[in-house]
């Protein structure tokens, strides 16, 4: 380490050529919150046979070589690669102002964590520097070996700094049958060349693009698989000495490998009988069985990611899941098909892609799935359960994997099906409010009747709270951290009933909504202002997604007090766009005024194109949420 701080600090001591610098001023003017820019970015990928115990492999080598300029001084350049026990970082170098030797980089080395879940043998590679000086022009140049090309899935054309160019080659030689499927290229200017080598042995096929944005981690950002544009690499199959060695040429090779993976598993049916009797005796009907079954891995065994490596795709035992008490999505899809088959009923690990991923099962690539389920067969029907979604009842399903196909495993042979998709109803909230004035303060009555995800968010939530704080905890989880509400008479959904939907009713108190003038009153009734504050940033990167198609109803019933009328009521919004509409209005009854709500996002997804006409409708929505109910003394 101590070399290269040493050579870089001579390096840095280098007078920035005046054009670096002047470049540099450029393109802080359009890229003001970065420190770096690519100036040109390469991609150079090369394959090769290799010996393994279980035969010949395919490597492959990545070279990346990103030509940099800094244009803010004092930057800390921070990156880093991903490695696994199937790839290898074989170098990671840096050479300043395109002169002097390629400093070997001192990294860090460590296993990689996600939101505090650990991934088994995800590890990281990663280095910070400090660059020092704007208009430097630092060249990095990193080698990374994928062992076993099956794991080298995809490559990404964004980095996470602006590309000004960008190029990705691949240099296929003619023994080795590769296809590359091209995904979210629309919007960008990808240009494909496809030459043959100067010896005739290989293919060149180069992608070249321009002006590229930064990778961007955002907030409800989809997944980058389905927004920024990459390559998925089929590997189909290649020669050697005249014999041809298949690869995954059809979705029928990875299933037929994965299956290689099952019947290794290693099932232990006799330690885990005894729990299954248990659980179904005195159940009466098929459906009560396999609820105790399916409801006693969700409540029983955690969940926990492994995602890489060979365990990326190999379940655990079922009994040691059991006894172990946790497990990720294979384990505890192969811990629920054991239980179920010795409950009696036909159950099958199942492969799919979440709504992450944009692929389907036309592509023969580890990388369409990325999860794993049990699916059960009864009646000629089949019931897809995920035993790492706690809380959602049987024959429902959570938005994440709703709609996707799955792979069905079939003896030798396999199923492919899709699970059901549902619309925004799914998910419908609705509220009926009995609200009335005492002096400053509005009294009330909630119910509430809650389906689908948030349910199921509920109920979690609720689970991870201590038992004696549940109450309390719960409250502060319905006023959404608004102090002037106060909630009286509640009482805690039942965590044991997961078929049903929520019933809420309690009273409140609710403070901070009456102003007077004169003989007037203005009183604002919604408290809960759904959307108020969400106007996406222009300058953002990607769409907004929220977590699940939203459907809210809520009508308040407001008593006027005897001694005053209604002299004015907001009028009503009407927003119907393609993907979410807005319907609020005020109607006055005698001595009652009806404050009716409809909120919906049909397709959960706010996309860059529509966040002009979005931010539009929540200025009128929140301008009406602002408009007062006005009474007036007799």
């Amino acid at each position: 380490m101590l070399s290269l701080i040493i050579e870089l600090t001579v390096y840095c001591q280098t007078a920035v050529k005046p054009e670096d610098a002047q470049k540099a001023d450029e393109l802080k003017k359009k890229y003001k919150n970065e420190g770096i820019v690519y100036l040109e970015s390469k991609d150079e990928i090369t394959f090769s046979i290799s010996k393994s115990n279980s035969g010949k492999l395919i490597s492959a080598n990545l070279k990346t070589c990103n030509d940099a300029i800094v244009i803010r001084d004092n930057f800390v350049f921070k990156d880093g690669l991903m490695y696994d026990d199937q790839s290898e970082i074989k170098s990671m170098t840096c050479q300043m102002g395109g002169h002097g030797s390629k400093t070997p980089l001192s990294c860090t080395r460590k296993g990689y964590e996600s939101e505090g879940i650990f991934y088994d043998d995800s590890k990281i590679c990663y280095f910070d520097l400090n660059l020092g000086t704007r208009g430097l022009r630092p060249t990095f140049e990193y080698n990374k070996l994928y062992r076993d090309v099956k794991y080298f899935c995809s490559i990404f054309f964004n980095e996470y700094h602006p590309t000004l160019k960008k190029e990705i080659k691949f240099i296929v030689p003619n023994w080795l049958d590769l296809e590359l499927k091209e995904f979210n290229f629309d919007g960008y200017n990808i240009i494909k060349e496809i030459t043959d080598s100067e010896d005739k042995k290989s293919k060149v096929i180069t992608f070249k693009v321009t002006d590229l944005v930064a990778l961007k981690n955002e907030k409800n950002a989809p997944s980058i698989c389905r927004s920024y544009p990459h390559l998925v690499l089929l590997f189909k199959n290649f020669s050697d000495k005249g014999k041809s060695i298949k690869l995954f040429n059809s979705i029928a090779d990875v299933y037929a490998w994965e299956k290689n993976l099952y019947d290794g598993i290693g099932n232990n049916i006799e330690t885990i009988k005894p729990l299954v009797d248990n659980l179904v005796q005195g159940k009466k009907t098929d459906f009560e069985k396999i609820e105790a079954i399916y409801y006693w891995v969700h409540d029983n065994i955690r969940y926990i990611a492994y995602e890489n490596g060979i365990m990326g795709y190999k379940p655990v035992s079922a009994q040691e899941v059991l006894k172990n008490k946790f497990g990720d999505c294979k384990g505890m899809a192969n811990l629920l098909k054991e239980m179920l088959l010795l409950a009696g009923y036909d159950a099958r690990l199942t492969i799919l892609g979440t709504n992450d991923l944009p692929y389907d099962f036309s592509i023969p690539s580890l990388c369409v799935a990325n999860h794993m389920i049990c699916t059960l067969i009864l009646n000629n029907k089949r019931y897809f359960l995920d035993g790492t979604d706690d809380y959602v009842a049987f024959n429902d399903y959570s938005n994440w994997i709703q709609g996707k196909q799955v792979l069905i495993e079939d003896g030798e042979n396999y199923i492919i099906d899709q699970i059901p998709a549902y619309g925004k109803e799914r998910n419908k909230q609705t509220g009926v409010c009995q609200m009335s004035l005492d002096k400053d303060v509005l009294m009330g009555n909630m119910k509430m009747i809650i389906n689908g995800e948030q349910k199921t968010e509920i109920l979690d939530f609720l689970a991870e709270t201590k038992s004696d704080n549940r109450t309390e905890t719960f409250k502060q989880f319905i006023t959404n951290g608004n102090n002037n509400i106060t909630i009286t008479n509640c009482i805690l959904p039942d965590l044991t009933d997961r078929e049903n939907p929520i019933s809420l009713d309690y009273n409140f108190e609710l403070s901070n909504q009456v102003t007077r003038a004169s003989k007037e009153e203005y009183i604002l009734l919604d408290y809960e202002k759904e959307l108020e504050k969400l106007e996406i940033d222009s300058s953002r990167a990607n769409d907004y997604e929220f977590h699940y198609k939203v459907f809210i109803t809520s009508h308040i019933e407001f008593t006027v007090p005897s001694d005053r009328t209604v002299n004015y009521v907001p009028a009503p919004i009407k927003i119907a766009q393609p993907d979410f509409s807005f319907e609020l209005e005020y109607e006055v009854e005698g001595n009652k005024v009806n404050y009716i709500k409809t909120i919906t996002i049909d397709n959960a997804v706010i996309r860059k194109k529509d966040f002009k006409t979005w931010n539009t409708c929540i200025k009128s929505l929140k301008q009406f949420y602002n408009d007062p109910l006005v009474l007036i003394k007799k």
